[in-house]
Protein backbone atom coordinates (compact mmCIF):
# COMPACT_ATOMS: atom_id res chain seq x y z
CA UNK A 1 0.00 0.00 0.00
CA UNK A 2 1.52 3.24 -1.22
CA UNK A 3 0.97 6.43 -0.22
CA UNK A 4 1.34 9.42 -3.15
CA UNK A 5 3.71 9.69 -5.74
CA UNK A 6 6.83 8.75 -3.93
CA UNK A 7 4.99 5.67 -2.36
CA UNK A 8 4.70 4.31 -5.73
CA UNK A 9 7.68 5.08 -7.35
CA UNK A 10 9.24 3.27 -3.96
CA UNK A 11 6.90 0.20 -4.41
CA UNK A 12 7.52 0.28 -8.03
CA UNK A 13 11.64 -0.22 -7.59
CA UNK A 14 10.56 -3.36 -4.79
CA UNK A 15 10.46 -1.35 -1.85
CA UNK A 16 8.02 -0.61 0.80
CA UNK A 17 6.83 2.79 1.86
CA UNK A 18 7.30 4.36 5.34
CA UNK A 19 4.80 6.84 5.76
CA UNK A 20 5.77 7.43 9.43
CA UNK A 21 8.91 8.76 7.79
CA UNK A 22 8.39 9.50 4.46
CA UNK A 23 11.13 6.62 3.19
CA UNK A 24 11.29 3.87 0.91
CA UNK A 25 12.51 0.89 2.43
CA UNK A 26 14.31 -1.70 0.25
CA UNK A 27 15.17 -5.23 0.50
CA UNK A 28 18.51 -4.16 0.91
CA UNK A 29 17.84 -2.69 4.67
CA UNK A 30 18.62 -6.20 6.80
CA UNK A 31 21.98 -5.57 5.33
CA UNK A 32 21.93 -1.56 5.95
CA UNK A 33 19.76 -2.72 9.65
CA UNK A 34 17.41 0.19 7.91
CA UNK A 35 14.46 -1.92 8.01
CA UNK A 36 12.86 -0.26 11.05
CA UNK A 37 9.60 -1.18 13.22
CA UNK A 38 6.16 -1.28 11.10
CA UNK A 39 3.04 -0.66 13.30
CA UNK A 40 1.25 -3.70 11.38
CA UNK A 41 3.18 -6.17 10.19
CA UNK A 42 0.77 -9.05 10.53
CA UNK A 43 0.07 -7.38 7.19
CA UNK A 44 3.18 -8.72 5.35
CA UNK A 45 2.94 -12.18 6.43
CA UNK A 46 1.73 -13.82 4.05
CA UNK A 47 4.51 -13.03 1.73
CA UNK A 48 6.94 -15.04 3.12
CA UNK A 49 7.82 -19.05 3.10
CA UNK A 50 10.03 -21.46 4.86
CA UNK A 51 13.32 -21.45 3.11
CA UNK A 52 13.11 -17.45 2.91
CA UNK A 53 15.95 -16.00 3.72
CA UNK A 54 16.61 -13.73 7.11
CA UNK A 55 16.67 -9.81 5.03
CA UNK A 56 13.78 -11.49 3.34
CA UNK A 57 12.39 -11.47 7.15
CA UNK A 58 13.51 -8.56 8.22
CA UNK A 59 12.41 -6.50 4.83
CA UNK A 60 8.86 -7.81 5.48
CA UNK A 61 8.28 -7.95 9.08
CA UNK A 62 11.34 -5.11 9.89
CA UNK A 63 13.11 -5.68 13.06
CA UNK A 64 12.11 -7.97 15.51
CA UNK A 65 10.72 -6.66 18.81
CA UNK A 66 13.36 -9.36 20.59
CA UNK A 67 15.40 -12.26 19.76
CA UNK A 68 16.13 -15.50 22.15
CA UNK A 69 18.26 -17.69 20.73
CA UNK A 70 16.74 -18.95 17.03
CA UNK A 71 13.09 -17.46 17.60
CA UNK A 72 12.71 -13.67 16.28
CA UNK A 73 9.34 -12.33 17.84
CA UNK A 74 7.45 -8.99 16.72
CA UNK A 75 4.27 -7.87 18.08
CA UNK A 76 1.23 -8.64 15.35
CA UNK A 77 -0.15 -4.79 15.70
CA UNK A 78 1.91 -2.02 17.18
CA UNK A 79 -1.23 -1.94 20.25
CA UNK A 80 -1.61 -6.30 20.28
CA UNK A 81 -0.34 -8.41 22.55
CA UNK A 82 -0.49 -11.34 19.35
CA UNK A 83 2.51 -12.45 18.35
CA UNK A 84 4.62 -13.07 15.27
CA UNK A 85 7.20 -16.07 15.80
CA UNK A 86 9.28 -17.10 13.38
CA UNK A 87 12.43 -19.71 14.42
CA UNK A 88 15.72 -19.14 11.63
CA UNK A 89 18.20 -20.96 11.66
CA UNK A 90 21.49 -20.02 9.75
CA UNK A 91 20.14 -17.62 8.41
CA UNK A 92 17.11 -19.58 6.75
CA UNK A 93 13.97 -19.07 7.63
CA UNK A 94 12.63 -22.54 9.08
CA UNK A 95 8.89 -21.32 10.63
CA UNK A 96 6.43 -18.83 10.95
CA UNK A 97 3.77 -18.39 13.03
CA UNK A 98 1.67 -15.47 12.78
CA UNK A 99 -1.02 -14.81 15.04
CA UNK A 100 -4.51 -14.14 13.67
Amino acid sequence: MHTGTYGQICESFGGKWASADSACVTPLCYRNGTCGNWANPITRCDRLKTNDTISDVYFQLGEPERVDGNRYIWRATKDSQDLIVAIIESGTLKSLSCAT
